[in-house]
């Protein structure tokens, strides 16, 4: 599913930016931020669920349990517990430790959704709120969480996932967020490790133009997210797209500069 915030989330991104004036802090605008690409689709059947917008699609059993779940560079096992006819508990674990945690409870409308997440990926749990917008009708026979799901509106963010903070090095920029991650990134260079994340996780960045950068995230070797983010001409302010590449979800962040 969307990881909010990794994140892909659905968290919060890892990025880089190239010039001096970028460099300072970075505070997130939850009330601006926007969805687009593939919506998000599920089919709890029969006492099985299906994350059907994404690939992997995993095919879990709504008992609560622990599932493995194979070819996901984020998730290990999987756990589905229908709580009653209008929610739906996921929890996704790598190693046997909790990553991320949703709670979807679907609206007595039967139109919109609410997801309360917790993201553990990174070294400070991140939690949020969205809001979505059923896409077509409602599944005759299934659970009320089965259909398409469009994303409309980011609630609530942690104040984990709302700040970041940039230095410049010799060679590429320093950053530290608020989820506890930091990195020391080196432009057009290999991969390279962040602290402070899932192991396995590495960020390669690209220059672009004054006003543009473009951030490459892999899991395990695997490519899990593009990011692009362009300045404003006063550099007080950014947006921020992320493309999830498992279930093609874009997220646009607006980010503005904290007064130093």
């Amino acid at each position: 599913m969307w990881r909010f915030f990794a994140l892909s989330g659905l968290g919060f991104p890892i990025l880089c930016f190239a010039e001096t004036p970028f460099a300072g802090s970075w505070v997130v605008q939850p009330e601006l931020t926007t969805y687009s690409g593939r919506q998000l689709s599920f089919s709890i059947e029969r006492g099985e669920y299906k994350r059907t917008s994404c690939v992997p699609t995993p095919a879990v059993p709504t008992d609560g349990k622990e599932h493995p779940i194979t070819g996901d560079s984020y998730v290990q096992s999987m756990s589905v517990r229908l709580l009653d006819r209008d929610r739906v508990e996921v929890v996704e674990k790598i190693g046997g430790n909790l990553t991320w945690k949703g709670t979807y409870t679907v609206a007595n409308d039967k139109k919109s959704m609410i997801l309360k997440y917790e993201d553990r990926r990174a070294a400070k749990a991140v939690t949020g709120t969205v809001q979505f917008a059923r896409e077509g009708d409602v599944i005759a026979n299934a659970h009320l969480l089965s259909g398409t799901w469009k994303p409309e509106k980011l609630l609530d963010l942690s104040a984990t996932g709302l700040s970041m903070t940039f230095r410049d090095t010799d060679n590429g920029l320093a950053m530290t967020a608020s989820d506890g991650r930091t990195y020391d990134a080196e432009f057009d260079r290999d991969d390279q490790p962040p602290k402070g994340y899932l192991d396995g996780a590495s960020v390669r960045v690209f220059r672009g133009s004054l006003n543009h950068f473009q951030v490459n995230r892999k899991q395990n070797g695997v490519l899990v997210e593009l990011s692009w983010g362009t300045f404003s001409d006063d550099k007080e302010s950014m947006k921020l797209m992320q493309l999830d590449e498992q279930c093609q979800a874009a997220t646009v962040w607006t980010l503005r500069k904290h007064p130093s």
